[in-house]
């Protein structure tokens, strides 16, 4: 499968913003599904306050489309997507709980706060089929004739990034020459799933330089057709007795898509 070329995230909302409009056919439009959620949610840190508080588990319903979520308070810890404020762009060998809810974004400050989502996939789930209840599953809240998603806006997180780059202690190592990490993006239609697109979170090359996702990215996702809902996967290189080892976290901003 070819790797899909990579746009700049601001250059991007420059450009797809044009096109948030009816297009030629009538009854379908083309409109950006953001991630805008009130900044009281959150606590001084930028965490979502849910998170310390008792969570109820079900889907995050945010601007017309629905995010599987399942949130354990007791350990702090979650599948899914869970809303966050935290620009991170290293974390600290302590990198548990607080800073899974981190993004990678070189081009902002700290300073420059604003909502967007971590995805955490569930590595236990099947992957050789579609399975039953995905744990990063994104689809429309309400029935549609079509919905066809054309780009997703996606960076790391920071967690997965300092893996990546630098390895976390014995949970995953530093990568290699010839590592790589990949997040899997899934369409599924009356049951039928799609052939994944595949984007790259980060890899070494032949001379062991590592080069990661740094910053929002919009993602080509338009062959992915028509489809009920779209589900997020990881594969890694770093993989051992219980599969991967790299962590399976990785941030999601928004989606661009044709619909009706």
């Amino acid at each position: 499968m070819k790797f899909r070329k990579l746009i700049s995230f601001f250059a991007s909302v420059a450009m797809l913003g044009a096109f948030t409009s009816c297009i030629d056919n009538d009854d379908s439009s083309v409109a950006v599904f953001g991630v805008g959620i009130d900044s009281s949610l959150f606590n001084d840190n930028g965490v979502f306050k849910e998170v310390d508080m008792v969570s109820p588990n079900g889907s995050l319903y945010i601007n017309g489309l629905t995010f599987a979520r399942d949130v354990n308070t007791m350990y702090q810890s979650f599948t899914g997507f869970q809303p966050s404020m935290v620009i991170n762009n290293e974390v600290t060998e302590n990198y548990w709980p607080n800073e899974q809810w981190g993004v990678v974004d070189k081009s902002q400050s700290a300073n420059n706060k604003y909502s967007f989502l971590v995805g955490y996939w569930n590595s236990m789930e099947t992957t050789t089929d579609i399975p039953a209840n995905p744990s990063c599953k994104v689809a429309p809240a309400t029935k549609m004739n079509s919905f066809k998603p054309l780009y997703v806006f996606i960076s790391n997180s920071t967690v997965t990034y300092t893996a990546m780059a630098k390895g976390l202690g014995t949970y995953s190592r530093k990568f290699e020459a010839g590592d790589v990490c990949k997040l899997l993006i899934y369409g599924v239609k009356n049951n039928v799933r799609t052939r994944p697109v595949e984007f790259v979170l980060g890899s070494c090359d032949s001379n062991g330089v590592f080069k990661g996702v740094d910053q929002w990215t919009a993602v080509d996702v338009k062959e992915l057709g028509d489809v009920d809902y779209i589900y997020f996967q990881m594969t890694s290189t770093d993989t051992g007795e219980y599969g991967i080892n790299t962590p399976t976290y990785f941030c999601y901003y928004g989606m661009q898509a044709e619909y009706n």
